[in-house]
């Protein structure tokens, strides 16, 4: 046995659960970097948009950065000019004193946001799970400064904060869920394998995708399904983790259909 596997299988798993989490949580960060991508442009306004106005849709007076505005001159004419507050200043005026002055014109929303007709608004294309999982790394920047979301710098730090933090879990979660019925080295590299060895370390921890809270939502769904559905608390646990990974993302009823597969085999094994 490694010096490493000596170390971890002599420590409790809760403890060593925790030191991957630190682990993965700080390699996640080391790049220094952050990725701004549309896909994720809607996630993170969408706490400031329930904070400010209690609705998870938004409006064009509340995030221009959201949609499409046709400038004219004194501007060069584009069809798509972009911008992130109505307080950046072009020239003499804000961009709100543009847009009254007739040089900034609204021309629809962007690909990631789509209309609500019913209540004539605009909600994200990718639902709402994904803004709603990074709340709570939003709220403590949003009670400093309501206005930190056109911070493109901060706001993209933040989406990555918690985007860390998720994949992160997810690797402790495959851990415990296989320490429980193989080795320790086996969970461990199980969980590193993920962790280092997939696109959840370029892509998923980096921001906040559907793809980073789906992965949460599916692994925790088979941690609570694999620790016995016989017990009330972990079937209602599992089946709404599982559930709001298909409201998430549709494909994931794929992995609810093989839950439901393995669980009807194991309900049949256990009654023979």
């Amino acid at each position: 046995m490694s010096a490493i596997g000596r170390l971890t299988s002599a420590k409790p798993r809760w403890v060593v659960a925790l030191l991957l989490f630190v682990g993965l949580f700080v390699v996640y960060l080391a790049n220094d970097s952050v990725l701004d991508e549309g896909d994720a442009v809607p996630s993170i306004n969408l706490p400031v948009a329930l904070f400010s106005t209690g609705k998870l849709s938004f409006d064009p007076d509340d995030f221009p950065e959201l949609f499409k505005w046709k400038s004219h001159p004194p501007f060069i004419e584009k069809d798509d000019f972009f911008f992130t507050s109505w307080n950046n200043l072009f020239g003499d005026h804000i961009a709100r004193e543009w847009r009254d002055l007739g040089k900034l014109e609204f021309n629809g929303p962007r690909y990631y946001i789509v209309p609500a007709p019913r209540r004539h608004t605009y909600v994200s294309t990718f639902g709402p799970i994904p803004g709603l999982a990074i709340l709570p790394f939003v709220a403590p920047f949003y009670a400093v400064d309501h206005g930190f979301v056109g911070n493109l710098p901060l706001r993209v730090s933040i989406a990555k904060l918690g985007s860390a933090s998720y994949v992160a879990f997810v690797a402790v979660l495959l851990f415990l869920i296989v320490d429980r019925r193989a080795s320790r080295r086996k969970a461990l590299f199980v969980a590193l394998t993920y962790a280092l060895g997939t696109c959840a370390w370029a892509i998923s921890s980096q921001n906040i995708w559907q793809q980073t809270v789906n992965q949460v939502l599916l692994a925790a769904g088979a941690y609570f399904t694999l620790a016995g559905a016989e017990r009330r608390s972990n079937a209602v646990l599992a089946g709404v983790m599982l559930g709001a990974a298909a409201a998430c993302r549709p494909t994931s009823l794929v992995a609810v259909f093989a839950v439901l597969v393995y669980l009807y085999l194991s309900e049949r094994k256990s009654v023979v």
